[in-house]
């Protein structure tokens, strides 16, 4: 026991004060992605010939992009490594490369509507739950002033 009361005083009072709120650890961070481009509202100009060609650009967090790989399919770790599906007016359209990927399409009049989505996907291509909506709609409207397009998707449905 202390000597002075006033020492004793003191570490009675600490004894009896409540201990310290515990301090909660946060769960790791759940993926997000994003469109970032085209930005909502774009207008897509479709050429005279029906094709729509445009970049999708995709940002990612807490999550390690892979393009896919049959070698990474087997890879154990899950709900943050993978890469994106991209889907067109709810078809799927593809697993691009890179997060900035080239998108032809073929098949669109004036005024027709285009919706796309991105969704994160394990390497073994379970989704992965994101708490956003990726999903974003334009509009295309015909520029006569256009070419036809020149992209592979395009020139074997002008040959059709």
């Amino acid at each position: 026991m202390p000597k002075s009361p006033a020492i004793a005083s003191v570490l009675l009072l600490l004894a009896a004060c409540a201990p310290p709120e515990p301090t909660f650890v946060q769960e790791d961070p759940v993926p997000s992605v994003f469109l970032v481009h085209p930005q909502p509202n774009t207008v897509l100009e479709v050429d005279p010939c029906g094709c729509v060609d445009f970049q999708v650009a995709v940002y990612v967090e807490n999550f390690s992009y892979q393009p896919f790989s049959p070698d990474r399919a087997d890879a154990e770790v899950p709900g943050t490594e993978g890469h994106f599906h991209l889907d067109i007016n709810n078809a799927y359209y593809g697993a691009p490369e890179t997060l900035l990927s080239d998108v032809s399409l073929d098949g669109f009049t004036d005024g027709a509507g285009l919706s796309v989505k991105v969704s994160l996907v394990e390497n073994q291509h379970t989704p992965i739950e994101i708490q956003d909506s990726n999903i974003l709609e334009f509009v295309v409207e015909e520029n006569l002033d256009l070419e036809c397009s020149t992209s592979a998707i395009c020139e074997a449905s002008s040959t059709e």
